[in-house]
């Protein structure tokens, strides 16, 4: 039985917040280098990498499928309410043409913003054949989305690359 081609999907993590000039253009450069005919890409939905990323695919990969990923936590008050994220970015992208995916299922959603984190990086790592991910230094750090995301990848078995950004 012949073996099916396996798609190429990119997914992106990396730091969040402000970034500089140079980190941006770090960031925007690797995308730019990445070779082959990506069919899909997944990005988080955080200021800093994830939408800078997520924008910058779009641009150099218009035929792609792009997704940005809104993690969602659940309060004492039961409703559904979504972690913290770069509201306009995300705006523009789906103005853009990125679908997004609300990951507000009922067994991630923990009353602590974390667990919609950590789905989000589930999410993004089970998607992804591979990581472009764009941590502060080359240190693997326990307390860190991106490191948690590049973990996972790596469990899954999934080709990661590793551009640390400083900062």
């Amino acid at each position: 039985m012949p073996k099916t081609k396996t798609e190429f999907t990119v997914g992106f993590t990396g730091i969040s917040g402000k970034l500089t000039a140079q980190q941006q253009e770090n960031v925007s450069d690797e995308i730019a280098r990445l070779g082959g005919s990506p069919a899909k890409f997944y990005s988080g939905a955080a200021t800093g990498v994830d939408v800078l990323a997520a924008d910058t695919a779009m641009g150099c990969f218009p035929d792609a499928k792009h997704f940005v990923c809104i993690p969602y936590w659940r309060p004492k008050d039961g409703l559904f309410t979504p972690c913290e994220y770069d509201v306009t970015g995300v705006q523009e992208l789906i103005a853009a043409g990125a679908l997004a995916v609300h990951l507000s299922a009922l067994k991630w959603c923990g009353d602590d913003p974390a667990d919609g984190y950590m789905r989000r990086n589930l999410y993004l790592a089970t998607r992804c054949t591979h990581m472009l991910a764009f941590p502060r230094s080359k240190k693997e750090e326990r307390r860190s989305g991106t490191w948690s995301t590049i973990r996972r990848a790596k469990k899954l078995k999934r080709k990661v690359k590793i551009v640390p950004l400083g900062g």
